[in-house]
């Protein structure tokens, strides 16, 4: 074999070793969120209940069995009550209970790492941590002695903040070009005492909480380009 061939061979295989390495994958998780209580807080500032979150992760694969660097876009929305407190020197309120209605869009990045399992499994078990940053929002109805200082019905508290992620799960192969996702996942987020806008004359202030969401769902994965593998 001459030279420059074998050197052409060369090189188309170590490009394609190398859009193997850098093959990756993304999905879409549908799943049922639930925020666990804070801790010793005896009067807890939020009340949240089930929230349907939409989970999706983009995989790139650093080697063909070593760890991944995943990215997850993740959004979620849950009704449920929020304490107010503030108001003027003439009429003041402190942690009054109101109808309100959250939501957490976060992007976070951060290793995923597999369990090694044999060739002819099927099953693909992983896990990871990400960091990131969250858009906290809530959107409180405003009734009762808060509804007498303000002239608007609702008031709105958004912020940008940090977060972190763990999550954990099984890919179930159903062939070379699609998997079905079992993931569970918890974020955690600190959310600080928040201004409600418009409330007239700032006098409003939702309390500080933690986002402590435990989620659990699944979907399904696809190979990035399309003509990769999952395996």
């Amino acid at each position: 074999m001459r030279a420059p061939q074998l050197l052409l061979m060369l090189v188309a295989s170590a490009a394609s070793a190398d859009a193997q390495a850098a093959s990756g994958s993304v999905g879409a998780i549908v799943s049922m969120s639930q925020d666990l209580p804070d801790g010793a807080t005896v009067n807890e500032p939020v009340g949240l209940g089930f929230a349907p979150t939409l989970v999706v992760p983009a995989r790139l694969s650093l080697g063909p069995s070593g760890p991944a660097l995943r990215a997850t876009l993740s959004t979620q929305t849950a009704a449920g009550w929020a304490r107010v407190s503030g108001g003027p020197d003439d009429a003041p309120i402190d942690g009054l209970r109101q109808d309100a209605r959250h939501s957490f869009t976060s992007l976070s990045v951060g290793p995923e790492l597999r369990v090694p399992m044999a060739e002819a499994s099927s099953i693909s078990p992983y896990f990871g941590a990400e960091l990131g940053l969250g858009l906290a929002a809530t959107r409180v109805t405003l009734s009762g002695e808060a509804r007498g200082i303000v002239e608007e019905d609702l008031g709105l508290a958004r912020q940008l903040r940090p977060m972190i992620g763990v999550s954990a799960g099984i890919d179930l192969h159903l062939s070379s070009r699609v998997a079905v996702s079992i993931e569970a996942g918890y974020t955690v987020s600190r959310t600080p005492a928040r201004v409600l806008t418009p409330s007239g004359a700032d006098l409003l202030s939702t309390s500080d909480f933690a986002l402590n969401a435990f989620r659990l769902g699944f979907g399904v994965l696809v190979p990035v380009p399309s003509n990769a593998s999952l395996r």
